[in-house]
Parts: structure tokens; sequence; C-alpha cells
């Protein structure tokens, strides 16, 4: 962590502050190790945030930057990421749409999840429990107990 946090300083005044994806790997380098090595994730979300001032992360670091806002408690960010990676698709179109619903039931964006599960439907008209969630969205009914369906998961 030490020789990390060295060469960062060190080569700070040679980024360019609008677009470095080298230096932005570096970030998200030091940010995995943060949270491996230290078991510091508040760091790491820092440190992962500073990330993006320097380009579009990369999926699969999007993925983690919204499993750690997820795990605080950070629902609205997480969900912000979980939009992103709908338009990315990714992991697929599915599984990401699937993941935007349960963001936004979890923080309470019931339009939203909504969106998320007409569209998920659209795909797969047949999925049964997302029927049941969308149909309980469009009604209204008790949309605040729907988050169980994916805490049981």
């Amino acid at each position: 962590l030490q020789r990390q946090e060295v060469l960062l300083n060190k080569i700070l005044p040679y980024v360019n502050p609008e677009y470095d994806p080298k230096y932005q790997l570096l970030l998200v380098d030091r940010a995995l190790t943060l949270d491996k090595a230290k078991g510091d994730r508040e760091s790491a979300r820092r440190t992962l945030a500073e990330a993006t001032r320097f380009g579009t992360l990369p999926n699969a670091y999007l993925l983690t930057r919204l499993e750690w806002e997820f795990e605080a408690g950070n629902y609205t960010r997480a969900h912000e990421q979980a939009t992103e990676l709908v338009f990315r698709n990714f992991p697929n179109r599915p599984q990401a749409l699937s993941t935007a619903l349960h963001t936004a039931l979890e923080a309470e964006m019931y339009d939203r999840a909504q969106q998320a599960a007409e569209a998920y439907l659209m795909l797969i008209p047949g999925d049964t429990v997302m029927q049941v969630i969308e149909t309980r969205l469009r009604q209204g009914d008790r949309p605040e107990e729907l988050r169980n369906f994916f805490r049981k998961k």
C-alpha cells in the first residue's frame, strides 16, 4: 500500500486531469488493495469514486462499485451504478435489469423499479416472479415488501 501511495503521488503531476485511463487503473488497483489487504472498504469506495474522474470505469469495476455502495446502504448510489450497467448490458441485459430493479426497490424508487420490471418482462415474459413484482408495483400493492423477493436469494 505504501508503495502504491508513493507511486500515485509521484506521477500525479503528469496525470491528465480530464482523462487518464492508466492513472485510473492505478487508482482502481489501490481501491481493490485497500479493500482486500486492509479491509478498509470506506477508503476503497472513495478511491474508486476518485478513479471515475479520469474516465469511464470498466464494467467489472463498475459492478464492484455498485456492490460496495449497496453493502454500505447507499442504495440510491447503487441504483445509479445499476442504471449504467443496464446501458452497458453488463453482465447481460436481464441480469442488469434485475439488479436495477433490486437497487431501485431498496432505494424506494418504485417508479424506476416498475420500469426495470417492465423492461425485464419484455425480454423474459414468462418469468412469473417478475410478473408478480411488476403487477404489484403497477398497482402500488405494498411495494416496500417486494425487496424481500431479492433478499431471500
